[in-house]
């Protein structure tokens, strides 16, 4: 691939050309168990028929229209996000997590009238500047110094020495309730429920980043439903699409008129036909039934890590939250070993993330018997 930057580093040699469900398939037919999903991307999997069916049903119609007009598609699916995020919210469409993000620190600048952000160490919230910024890992910074100085960056999950953050020049927090490219670490109660009682009486806003654990990834419609809190913003992206390129972002109505004409904006953000794609996600992912059959599958994953690694020397920790999976291997394991051993021995796909943590991202319809048998191809591996 000469014709390319190599910001990837070196790509894994393998082509794939087709997918169904949880599987790929590269160029020589050689079928791969996929537990990446695309980074949390694809939660109803690879060729999703009701999601191809309106796909071609939309792209036969019309494709593309200036955000000039008004798109009904907007309306419905926001309709449709609003109903599952419990609350008065207001919503803008745009093409990634990242582009989520900053429209979030716009809007929260714009709505206080102030200049800091405050942000969480080992976080990720994208890679344009200002979301580079508000990230908390050095490791993806390196190049880009110096960065705005408007963010900071607290110790993630340590409530003490909190209040030292919030004065009267920080416009909001940004936090995940899942750091997921951070190691697989799950935000406690009493974390996010500090923060928000700052926010409220700093009037400072509290912004939920919820591009990779929102639409089910953790088992109820986006994170932080599972914690007694409120925010203010909440971000989304990557599964919203399905694999289009999709993003959004929710902000209590109050807050409405601070966007106003002229503010901000995107292209192709809100398309009829990305519109048309999160249509069914939203409308499948949204679904009782669903959220529960994801929640019975993290049971079950619980219980055959239980039977199967619990006890293995090579894992530190783990940490299972509807289907992300966090396995922290001991510090004599290379986690990119195990990678690779997985996929070239067993044809099944994975990924890491920071402190040497195996990641697992399966699609919410994985079947049960694919997840006994990703918990065997590890347990192979690392026995």
């Amino acid at each position: 691939m000469t014709n390319l930057f190599q910001n990837y580093g070196k790509r894994i040699n393998i082509n794939f050309i087709s997918g169904k469900d949880e599987f790929l398939y590269d160029e020589h037919n050689q079928e791969y168990l996929d537990f990446i999903s695309g980074i949390s991307v694809l939660n109803l999997g690879h060729n999703n028929t009701d999601i191809n069916k309106a796909f071609l049903a939309q792209a036969q119609k019309l494709t593309h229209i200036s955000n000039l007009f008004e798109i009904q598609g907007q309306e419905d699916v926001a309709g449709l996000i609003i109903q599952a995020l419990g609350g008065d919210y207001k919503g803008l469409f745009c093409n990634s997590g990242a582009e989520a993000n900053e429209a979030a620190i716009k809007l929260a600048t714009k709505a206080t009238k102030r200049k800091k952000l405050l942000s969480f160490k080992n976080s990720f919230h994208g890679r344009t500047l200002a979301t580079l910024s508000a990230t908390g890992q050095d490791k993806v910074k390196q190049g880009f110094f110096p960065l705005s100085k408007r963010m900071l960056h607290a110790p993630y999950n340590e409530i003490n020495g909190l209040e030292k953050y919030f004065d009267d020049d920080l416009s909001a927090v940004i936090v995940e309730v899942l750091q997921a490219e951070g190691g697989v670490t799950s935000a406690k109660e009493d974390f996010l429920k500090k923060l928000e009682e700052l926010c409220k009486k700093n009037k400072s806003l509290l912004i939920i980043d919820e591009v990779q654990t929102g639409f089910g990834r953790l088992g109820t419609e986006f994170g932080f439903k599972q914690y007694d809190i409120s925010p203010d913003i909440i971000t989304m992206a990557k599964a919203l699409g399905n694999g289009y390129p999709m993003g959004a972002m929710f902000a209590k109505s109050e807050y409405k008129d601070f966007f106003n004409a002229g503010s901000h904006g995107t292209t192709f953000g809100g398309s009829p036909l990305a519109m048309s794609v999160a249509r069914v996600v939203c409308e499948t992912i949204f679904h009782a039934d669903f959220l529960q059959s994801v929640q019975k599958k993290s049971q079950l994953i619980q219980e055959e890590i239980k039977n199967k690694l619990e006890n293995n020397k090579n894992i530190i920790s783990i940490n299972i939250v509807g289907l992300m999976i966090g396995l922290k291997l001991a510090d004599n394991i290379n986690v990119q070993d195990v990678i690779k051993n997985l996929r070239e021995k067993h044809h099944f796909l994975c990924l890491p993330a920071s402190n040497n943590t195996l990641r697992l991202l399966p699609p919410l319809i994985v079947s049960e018997k694919n997840i006994t048998k990703a918990i065997d191809y590890i347990q192979d591996v690392l026995a």
